[in-house]
């Protein structure tokens, strides 16, 4: 019973920190195109369930992320807020009662494993993963991975349900990567924690397996999302220096959780003029040579199949935090470098390595010391937590406090001005978006902003300016072909228009604006067939 009450305990704790998220409004980042503005999802139909599992939608294949916002639109009438603010929410609880068995996995006492997942529940870094409806891909991943972890430990204990357990843990690393593809991690912590427990006794089998499936699905979200989508893309030895200092920045905000926001302006191209000034790249550094003695660590253990102990999990820990990092530190370019590399989401999963440690340290106390300081360092992150999290619940909070911890974010000051402009302030609107393009002179999306504004207020030629630039600085974004094939119709250019509208629907065939356009343009030659058509 009383067990049983510590998991009750455990979930009761993640819903009361996290619960205010219900209340919180959709934002003008990203949850329009994913939910609210998403045509598969007004009305979802089985047609557009089929269409997510059949292709890329954004330049990513995460089909099950998407099937469960499928299932929120089909439940509700009309994209209800608390509905989809519930699903990582949900995940979030799942993937906690998840990481303690896991934990309970490598021998801790239940005291032990039940701080590490409350530690790795709380911590402020997973404000962004619960809080932010469109990083459902990444909740849902977590609970996907513990799952799969868990099952394969279950695997290698239990011989009457071996197989079954090992064709679940296969079947949910398959939905861990068809949620969020950075998953493909999960195989690479496995592996550790098998070297470090079993030593030459690895089951090679499952892993290479899993392996296969892993590599597979970076693949497929590589090509989705190539190079040529990036203004700038740094050569390999460049990469190795942006991967440092993304791991000391992870490193640091795991350790000094404050002044988290959505934005930290770490750009490829920003870091590498800082030429080792900064001191993010030397705690990277740190954080590789204490992976290099993990690695001789477990090869030690892989040669003799010791007993798990305590210092195990300290390598474990060393070595699964880079790790679970990897996919997002640079080595290979990915979209949101556009904005920054580091990004608190990408540190969701990785915060396991940390938990680690909490649930090793737990045990060389005392039982009532391990939860006097265990709870003490909780509530203390709790609070943190909620504090972050309160930041996510509208867009114009949200984006305020990010100006406050880099006044240089292009991203916050482009969406505080169509916040603006969403409640008929133009001037401040028009204010926000010039600043973005002061600080950051190529955002795209500050002069398609600022372009549209124009062309409300009716200066045309600023407006074309404005959307050409935009239009240059992104050439594959579908949005702004169709805005500028809008504007060249009316300033008397329908053969411009039509290239556009046309490039628009190459882009993304799906892009409600585009065929409008065209729409329109077949309306002016008296062409009623192919107008009503589009």
């Amino acid at each position: 019973m009383r067990s049983r009450l510590m998991w009750w305990a455990l979930a009761a704790l993640v819903v009361v920190v996290y619960a205010r998220v219900l209340g919180f409004a959709f934002l003008l980042f990203d949850d329009p195109i994913n939910v609210v503005e998403n045509p598969r999802l007004a009305p979802p139909t089985a047609a557009s369930l089929a269409a997510f599992w059949s292709g890329t939608y954004l330049g990513l294949y995460v089909p099950v992320a998407y099937s469960l916002w499928w299932l929120a639109a089909w439940v509700g009438d009309a994209p209800q807020a608390w509905l989809y603010h519930a699903l990582p929410l949900v995940c979030q609880v799942v993937a906690t009662l998840l990481c303690a068995r896991w934990l309970l996995r490598f021998g801790l006492p239940a005291q032990a494993a039940w701080l590490g997942a409350l530690f790795w529940a709380m911590h402020p870094l997973q404000a962004e993963t619960v809080a932010w409806v469109s990083e459902l891909r990444g909740a849902a991943a977590n609970a996907f991975v513990f799952l799969y972890l868990e099952r394969s430990a279950l695997a290698r204990s239990s011989t009457r349900h071996a197989s079954a357990s090992q064709l679940t843990a296969y079947a949910v690393l398959l939905a861990a990567l068809l949620c969020k593809p950075s998953a493909a991690v999960a195989p690479a912590v496995l592996c550790v924690v098998e070297c470090a427990w079993w030593g030459n006794a690895v089951r090679w089998r499952p892993l290479l397996v899993a392996g296969v499936c892993a590599g597979g699905a970076l693949w497929v979200s590589k090509q989705a999302q190539a190079d040529e989508l990036l203004s700038f893309v740094p050569d390999w030895s460049e990469r190795v220096y942006v991967a440092l200092d993304a791991l000391g920045h992870y490193a640091r905000t795991v350790c000094v959780p404050v002044g988290l926001a959505p934005d930290y302006g770490r750009r490829p191209q920003d870091v590498l003029t800082q030429a080792w000034s900064q001191w993010e790249p030397w705690l990277g550094v740190v954080l590789v040579l204490l992976a290099l003695w993990a690695v001789w660590q477990l090869w030690r253990g892989y040669r003799s199949a010791a007993k798990p102990v305590t210092p195990k999990i300290y390598a474990c820990a060393a070595l699964v935090f880079p790790l679970c990092l990897a996919p997002t530190l640079g080595f290979v370019s990915f979209a949101h470098q556009s904005i920054s590399t580091v990004a608190d989401r990408y540190a969701s999963l990785a915060l396991v390595a940390p938990a680690l440690l909490v649930a090793a340290l737990a045990t060389r106390l005392s039982v009532r010391w391990a939860w006097a300081s265990g709870l003490l360092l909780l509530t203390a992150m709790a609070l943190l937590t909620a504090h972050q999290t309160s930041h996510w619940r509208d867009t114009r909070s949200l984006f305020l406090h990010t100006t406050q911890v880099n006044p240089l974010s292009a991203t916050a000051w482009t969406n505080l001005g169509l916040v603006a402009e969403r409640q008929g302030n133009l001037t401040e609107a028009r204010e926000s978006y010039q600043t973005a393009l002061r600080v950051r002179p190529e955002h795209a999306r500050a002069h398609q902003n600022l372009g549209l504004l124009e062309a409300k207020s009716g200066n045309l030629p600023a407006a074309l300016q404005h959307l050409l630039a935009a239009r240059s600085y992104q050439p594959y974004h579908a949005r702004h072909h169709s805005n500028l094939a809008a504007i060249l119709s009316q300033t008397g250019d329908p053969q411009g228009a039509l290239a556009a509208a046309q490039r628009s629907l190459e882009l993304d065939p799906e892009l409600a604006d585009g065929h409008n356009a065209l729409g329109v343009l077949s309306l002016q030659r008296a062409a009623h067939a192919e107008a009503l058509q589009h």
